[in-house]
C-alpha cells in the first residue's frame, strides 16, 4: 500500500521498497522551495504557449500569468 506525507520539503511517496521525492507544488527548478525563479520558469511556460499541469497552479487548464502570480504570492508570503 504507497504511503504518502507532505513536509515543508516537499511531498515524499514511499512504494514497496523505494522513497521518492516529489517536489512540493510551485517548486519548479527543484531546490526544495518556491522562488522567484520557479516563477519566472512559470512564465517561460506561458510565452511559450506551452502547458504542464505542474505549472498550471490554479488548475484552469492553462498556463498564463495568473499561475505565476500564484507562485510570486506565496513568495511575499513566505517573507512577509
Amino acid at each position: 500500500m504507497p504511503i504518502t506525507s507532505s513536509t515543508g520539503r516537499g511531498n515524499y511517496h514511499r512504494n514497496g521498497l523505494s522513497l521518492v521525492t516529489l517536489p512540493e507544488k510551485g517548486d519548479f527548478n527543484g531546490d526544495g522551495k518556491i522562488t522567484a525563479e520557479d516563477m519566472i520558469i512559470v512564465l517561460q511556460i506561458a510565452v511559450s504557449g506551452g502547458y504542464r499541469s505542474a505549472a498550471d497552479m490554479d488548475g484552469n487548464g492553462h498556463v498564463n500569468v495568473l499561475d505565476a502570480r500564484v507562485i510570486l504570492q506565496a513568495v511575499v508570503d513566505r517573507f512577509g
